[in-house]
C-alpha cells in the first residue's frame, strides 16, 4: 500500500518557477495504477482532479476512479524550494488514507518535468 506519507526530493537541471509550471498543468493529468489491498490488488484511474497555489505550497487533490466510478481521493502538500543550485520539492500528504504515497505523487511529478525539461536530475529521494 502506498503508506508513504512525505517524501523529499533533490532535483537539478530545473528552476522551481519552472517546475511550478509544470505542477500547475498537470491538472487532469492521470496514470493507471494497481493498488494493493488485503484481499488482493486491483488497477485504479489515479488522476490529478485539482492543483491550486496556495500561499508558499501547491494543494495537490488527487482522485482514484475505478470502472468510471468515483472511489475516493488523497490531498497533498507541495512545497518546492531553492536548494543551492536545484530544487527541493516537499510532497506531503495531508488528507486521506494512504492508498497513494507522497513518494509516488512526487516521482508522477518528476516524470512530468522531464518531459518538458529533459535535463531535469533526480539526485536525492527519501520517505518518511
Amino acid at each position: 500500500m502506498g503508506c508513504v506519507k512525505e517524501a523529499y526530493f533533490l532535483l537539478n537541471g530545473v528552476s522551481s518557477d519552472q517546475l511550478a509550471e509544470v505542477l500547475l498543468n498537470m491538472g487532469g493529468w492521470g496514470v493507471n495504477y494497481f493498488i494493493e489491498e488485503r484481499r488482493g490488488g486491483r488497477w485504479m484511474y489515479a488522476f490529478f482532479r485539482e492543483v491550486k497555489r496556495q500561499d508558499d505550497y501547491f494543494l495537490v487533490k488527487v482522485g482514484l476512479r475505478e470502472k468510471d466510478r468515483w472511489k475516493w481521493g488523497e490531498v497533498f502538500m507541495v512545497r518546492l524550494l531553492e536548494d543551492g543550485g536545484g530544487v527541493r520539492m516537499v510532497v506531503r500528504r495531508v488528507r486521506g488514507v494512504g492508498r497513494i504515497g507522497s513518494d509516488l505523487v512526487g516521482y508522477w511529478i518528476v516524470e512530468n518535468a522531464r518531459k518538458h525539461y529533459p535535463d531535469v536530475l533526480l539526485e536525492d529521494g527519501t520517505t518518511f
